[in-house]
Order: C-alpha cells, then structure tokens, then sequence
C-alpha cells in the first residue's frame, strides 16, 4: 500500500469525478449530511453536529495520510452529490470496509454505483486491497442493489445498534463487475511516494 496519496489526485470519471475529500467541500457535506432521508439509512447522526462536516473532512483527511481510509467527494457537474470511499483499511490484511452515501434528491440515478465501483477499483488497483466489505440496512433494498451490480456477495445478516437488521457483503477483486465505459481511473504519474 502506498504510504501516501497526493492530495491533489483526482479520479475523472464519464460523469462524475470523484475528489479527495477536502475543506472546500465541507459546506455542502453539512448540508446534506443533515437530511433526515440519509439518516434512516445511514449511521450519519442525526439531527447531524452543527460542527460534523468540519470534523469529518480533517477526519478523513488525516485518515487518508495515515492510510486508514480513502474517502471521496462525489462530484457531478461541479456539485457535490455525495461522498464515497474505504475506511478501516488493514494493510496486513489489505482488506477495508466500502461506505457511501448520495443526496437524496439524486437517488436513483446510479450515482452510488458509478461512484462506489470506483472506489473498489481504486482501493483493488492503487491499494492492494484484496477484500472489501460492506453492509446496508436489509429495509435500504437500493444500497442492495448498489453493492450487487458492482459484484459484493451477501454473506449474513445481523442486527444492528443503528441500522436495525442489516445485510453484510464481501468482494474480492475477481468479482468486481467494471463497466469498462463508466470507470476509468487515473493516477498521474509521480502521486504516489
């Protein structure tokens, strides 16, 4: 795994172009982060901290150097529409847990496919990671079908302090379903140390 990323390293997408979560982007992760329709599905607090979004960012800013997680800024069109990434990464056991979440008013869209496909890409190719998980909440059926178009398996359920009965995954990269048009990801030369 390499031990940083720049922090300027961008993956351009067809449609979206997902960033490193960054500062600039806090404003708009306040805002959405606040809609109680992402509550219901997510383990977002809410109502969400007044100071959450700041808190966040340098969270995972920090993360990102100390190479616990990779989190991204889902961007369409200049517009954040959500953020998306890996966290908890062991690199002695190069596995990690894939997250995400999309402002509701873009639900259905495929934005969370398109950006967490990516994001397994990124963590398989750039990462070395060999298996990830991830979980939704058995009554959140389009995570479901978010994480199956992409390829994670189910594996179990159980319940869930925030979530109630939730349905757990797992993907190895031979199971990674890439739509060779949609996910391109580029890593300029030189953003690794």
């Amino acid at each position: 795994m390499p031990e940083t990323l720049a922090p300027t390293t961008v993956l351009p997408r067809a449609r979206l172009r997902l960033e490193f979560v960054r500062p600039v982007h806090a404003p708009r992760i306040q805002a959405l982060a606040g809609d109680p329709r992402l509550a219901r599905y997510t383990r977002l607090p809410h109502p969400y901290p007044g100071d959450g979004a700041i808190i966040f960012v340098r969270e995972s800013m920090e993360g990102r150097i100390t190479g616990r997680e990779v989190v991204f800024a889902i961007m369409e069109c200049g517009e954040l529409r959500g953020v998306c990434g890996v966290q908890e990464i062991n690199a002695n056991a190069r596995t990690a847990d894939l997250g995400y979440w999309v402002d509701p008013d873009h639900w259905g869209q495929g934005i969370a496919t398109e950006a967490a496909r990516a994001a397994c890409g990124f963590a398989f190719q750039h990462l070395g990671l060999q298996l990830l998980t991830a979980c939704h909440a058995v009554r959140n059926e389009a995570s479901g079908r978010v994480m199956r178009k992409i390829g994670f398996r189910a594996t179990h359920t159980r319940p869930d302090d925030r979530l109630g009965e939730t349905l757990y995954y797992e993907l190895i990269p031979a199971q990674l379903h890439e739509n060779q048009e949609l996910v391109v990801v580029e890593i300029a030369p030189g953003e690794f140390r």
